[in-house]
């Protein structure tokens, strides 16, 4: 169900299901999100169950979309500590 009758472009984002899937709704892009730490069986990318987070971009084309997997990013403190140091 599309809810604005408009021709403009559109590409919907939502959560809560917990499962990484794309859909095709009236010639629009919708995106369900999968977990970013939530419960989650953590299947894998393969059955959209996965912890990630989502990168989205704007083209003249339209958004190009990347997803980030959790376990790929570190936070500032990893190159703080050396080995050693206790």
């Amino acid at each position: 169900m599309v809810l604005n009758s408009d021709d403009r472009p559109r590409t919907v984002f939502a959560g809560h299901h917990h499962v990484y899937r794309t859909y095709d709704v009236g010639g629009r892009t919708y995106y369900g999100m999968a977990t970013t730490g939530g419960a989650s069986p953590l299947t894998g990318p393969a059955e959209g169950r996965f912890d990630h987070v989502t990168w989205v971009t704007m083209s003249t084309d339209g958004p190009v979309v990347a997803n980030i997997a959790l376990d790929g990013l570190f936070d500032s403190a990893i190159g703080e500590r050396w080995p050693g140091d206790g």
